[in-house]
């Protein structure tokens, strides 16, 4: 199901916030999905032969509305009370700790945010085993990353490893790992510390990797009805049947910040910030390719930056669309023809959107 309308980016009485007239608006039916989502793929949409509408992001690239077909996010943290992140066209210095560790986009373009799960540290184990690599033998994998996804699908011995660890329940008919009550307490008292060591390939590489590092809160979630039959707290891992359905969601993405850029084809992972108190915005502008600005500071001063304020509702997170359609297909790989960037037609480049 869908059809056009326009798009607006920022609140209602906001006088000055961004208006995408005639913007493709989907609809679906699936139970997987209780949240909107922001497309932020590039990717021109296929309707049919005389219906191919582009990107928002192209729309406004092209536009000048931001001055490339680039974004930054993070998902942000209900536990620690620190909302989510999206600037389009650029990216926010202030949420991450740098350096950033570049990746450049995987031969797929239905999913080409591919990174090397090297490695998983926890520095607590129910078994006692202290810190404990749960990629078994050290064998890492190739791991798509996709907010559009909550959950972690990961390998079935890496889950047989988390489930040991932390004494998860597994669930075989719903796929989902519960924790009870004992274990939750004894990990809540431990406060575990997961660390993911992601690089460009799956293979360990210290010096070619960045390491994020997620607390048991990011893992600590409730299933309610209709997802399960009663509210019950379950771990966020889910077992994938083959290596297509490989992902990291946003529990991931509470503790990382993702940096796009399509028009050079690369992408960069960094630890998320989340100092107390959380430092004023530093928005920084990606320019589009052939083109930079006439200052040689990359921040802009604090009268050229756009800034969009939306706020967040507690416990509710932004997620992105990484595929042209607004849904996952875990079990299949799309088909269509090769996709084609539109060339930018930019003159003059105007400052990052921050939502």
């Amino acid at each position: 199901m869908c059809g056009y309308d326009a798009i607006r980016l920022g609140f209602t009485e906001d006088t000055g916030a961004v208006k995408v007239n005639q913007s493709l608006v989907v609809g679906v039916i699936d139970t997987d999905y209780w949240l909107g989502l922001l497309g932020m793929s590039n990717a021109q949409i296929t309707l049919d032969e005389n219906d191919k509408p582009p990107s928002l992001i192209q729309v406004l690239n092209d536009s000048g509305t931001i001055p490339s077909q680039s974004y930054g996010h993070t998902a942000g943290a209900h536990y620690r009370g620190v909302h989510g992140n999206l600037v389009i066209g650029g990216y926010d210095q202030s949420r991450f700790h740098p350096p950033a560790h570049n990746f450049t986009f995987a031969e797929d373009l239905d999913q080409f945010l591919v990174v090397g799960v090297q490695s998983i540290y926890t520095n607590f184990s129910l078994a006692g085993m202290g810190d404990q690599n749960l990629v078994s033998n050290g064998h890492g994998h190739l791991s798509a990353i996709d907010s559009t996804v909550s959950q972690l699908w990961l390998p079935g011995d890496v889950c047989d490893n988390f489930a040991a660890a932390f004494g998860l329940t597994y669930d075989k008919a719903s796929n989902y790992y519960l924790v009870n009550n004992t274990a939750h307490n004894k990990l809540l008292a431990e406060n575990p510390t997961l660390k993911f060591r992601l690089g460009n390939h799956a293979s360990n590489d210290p010096n070619n990797s960045v390491d994020i590092a997620l607390p048991y809160a990011a893992f600590d979630l409730y299933l309610e009805p209709p997802a399960y039959p009663n509210t019950t707290r379950y771990f966020p891992i889910r077992r994938a049947h083959n290596d297509t359905q490989y992902t990291l969601g946003r529990v991931l993405l509470q503790e990382a910040y993702l940096t796009v850029d399509y028009e050079r084809g690369n992408f960069s992972l960094a630890q998320a910030n989340y100092s107390d108190p959380m430092p004023a915005s530093d928005i920084r502008t990606i320019y589009t390719l052939g083109w930079s600005p006439r200052s040689p500071s990359p921040a802009l001063s604090s009268g050229a930056k756009v800034g969009i304020a939306v706020g967040a509702v507690v416990g509710a997170v932004l997620v992105l669309v990484g595929a042209y359609l607004c849904w996952w297909r875990p079990r299949q790989r799309s088909s269509e023809e090769e996709r084609k960037k539109r060339p930018s037609n930019i003159i003059e480049c105007y400052p990052a959107i921050k939502l």
